[in-house]
C-alpha cells in the first residue's frame, strides 16, 4: 500500500463501516478480512516486511531520509537511530489520523497497530486514545544479552508512556533464531518466566512466535 496516498481514507472508511456494524458489502467487499477485524477492533498493520511503495511521492520522501536503510536492518534499536524516518512517519501519521477521525465521529472501538521494523519507534505525534499498540521485540532469550534486554524494556516502557496504557508483545524466542538444532527443545521456562515477569507491569499479554523443526 502507498501510505502517502488517499488509500488511508479507504482504510478509515473500512474501519468506520465495520465498527458501526455495517456489512462488508457496504464497502464493496464479499467479507471482512478475518486477519484485520474482530470484535471491537480493526487492525491496520501494513503487510509484513513493509514493502516499499515505488510511487514518486514515496520515493521523494525516502530520498530525504538517510536513515531509512539503517532502520530496515533487523534488530536495529531506537537508541541507535536518529528520528524521524520514512516508514515510522507515514505509518504512525496515518494510524493517528484514522483513529482521530473515528474518535471525532463518535465511532466506537479501537484501531490496532504494531510497533514493528521498520516503524517500531515511538513517533513524535499524539497517539489517540483509541489506538492499541503491539510491540515486536525478540523476547525471552535476551536473558543472555543485558544490553538488548535493557533496550527492549526501555522501548516497551516508552510505548506505555506514549499511549497511556499497557501494550502487548510479539516476541521471537525461537531457538536463537535457528531451526536446525535438531532435538533441542524450544521452551526454556526460566528464560520465559523471567522475561514476562519483568515485562508484566507494562504488558497485557504476548504472542511468542517460536518455529519448530518438527
Amino acid at each position: 500500500l502507498c501510505w502517502t496516498s488517499g488509500v488511508t481514507n479507504e482504510l478509515c472508511r473500512d474501519a468506520r463501516a465495520y465498527l458501526k456494524g455495517e456489512p462488508a458489502s457496504s464497502r464493496g467487499l464479499k467479507s471482512w478480512g478475518r486477519n484485520c477485524v474482530g470484535g471491537k477492533y480493526v487492525d491496520i498493520m501494513p503487510n509484513d516486511s513493509f514493502y516499499d511503495c515505488q510511487c514518486g511521492t514515496c520515493a521523494r520522501v525516502r530520498a530525504k531520509d538517510g536513515q531509512y536503510a539503517a532502520e530496515r536492518v533487523w534488530g536495529a534499536t531506537a537508541a541507535k537511530l536518529p528520528p524521524p524516518n520514512y516508514a515510522n512517519d507515514v505509518v504512525w501519521r496515518a494510524t493517528a489520523g484514522i483513529a482521530q477521525r473515528l474518535l471525532d465521529e463518535g465511532v466506537p472501538g479501537y484501531i490496532t497497530q504494531m510497533a514493528y521494523t521498520p516503524y517500531g519507534r515511538v513517533p513524535d505525534l499524539v497517539i489517540p486514545t483509541n489506538v492499541l499498540v503491539m510491540v515486536a521485540r525478540t523476547g525471552p532469550f535476551s536473558k543472555y544479552d543485558a544490553k538488548s534486554r535493557a533496550q527492549q524494556k526501555a522501548d516497551i516502557v516508552a510505548w506505555t508512556r506514549k499511549t497511556g496504557r499497557k501494550v502487548w508483545l510479539w516476541n521471537y524466542p525461537g531457538k536463537v533464531a535457528e531451526l536446525a538444532l535438531k532435538g533441542v527443545p524450544q521452551m526454556c521456562p526460566r528464560a520465559w518466566g523471567e522475561y514476562y515477569r519483568e515485562m508484566s507491569p507494562y504488558i497485557l499479554g504476548a504472542f511468542a512466535e517460536s518455529e519448530t523443526d518438527r
